[in-house]
């Protein structure tokens, strides 16, 4: 194992915008690698996993704005990403464009504006117009389930666990309300492009972020500053 040390002094000076860029884009990273790893476990209960993937699409969104907005509006950004790799060059060029593109089974909804949406259901709840609606027209589709005949329940079991499944319900229908989706888990493909869509978006800002730190590391620290060792 190689470890990089330095002084935070040093290397993250506190008052330096890049630096200050750099820290956020490695805090990202860094809250993106634990949610992924909870959103694609294999073994977990579905509540769980739509918890985890609306957290890890929230997070897409917001660390997206430092690949995304910070280039377009700040030149030292630019700056900073010009002397990357073209490799991590391209790999935020792809996040951009696949942030700006429709999906293909649905040409009205571009990527950034869905993942906004699940970002504002996820930490807003209802405290903005839009999640209003949304939660109204998803408590009302699952009332109109079964022909009316929807049931769920809230749960207590003898060890004090409590849940309330027919939130979990309406949860998972405000995530995906697509009219070509069943009444059952079936996965199908409206709510299969969007996660791929989050998957693929995952991979592109992962790698651009890697490039980054290593970028900020290595090339753009004065010699010196970071020492390496082999553990």
């Amino acid at each position: 194992m190689e470890r990089l040390t330095f002084k935070m002094r040093e290397a993250f000076p506190p008052d330096d915008p890049i630096a200050g860029w750099v820290m956020n884009l490695s805090i990202a990273l860094g809250d993106l690698r634990i949610v992924a790893k909870y959103a694609t476990r294999e073994e977990q209960l579905a509540h769980e996993r739509i918890y985890f993937v609306r957290i890890f699409a929230s997070h897409l969104r917001e660390i997206s704005k430092l690949l995304v907005l910070d280039y377009n509006k700040r030149q030292d950004v630019r700056d900073f990403v010009a002397g990357m790799p073209q490799a991590a060059q391209d790999a935020r060029d792809e996040a951009d464009r696949l942030l700006h593109a429709a999906f293909g089974l649905r040409p009205d909804v571009v990527v950034w504006e869905d993942v906004k949406r699940l970002r504002d259901d996820t930490f807003h709840y209802v405290s903005d117009r839009d999640s209003q609606a949304r939660l109204v027209e998803a408590m009302r589709t699952v009332a109109d389930m079964r022909g009316g005949e929807m049931e769920s329940s809230y749960v207590l079991d003898d060890n004090g666990w409590l849940r309330a499944e027919y939130a979990d319900l309406v949860a998972a229908n405000r995530m995906h309300p697509f009219p070509q989706e069943h009444e059952d888990d079936t996965e199908l493909p409206v709510t299969l492009e969007l996660h791929e869509a989050i998957i693929k978006l995952n991979g592109y800002v992962a790698t651009f972020i890697q490039a980054a730190e290593a970028h900020y590391l290595l090339d753009v620290l004065p010699a010196g500053v970071v020492d390496h060792h082999h553990e």
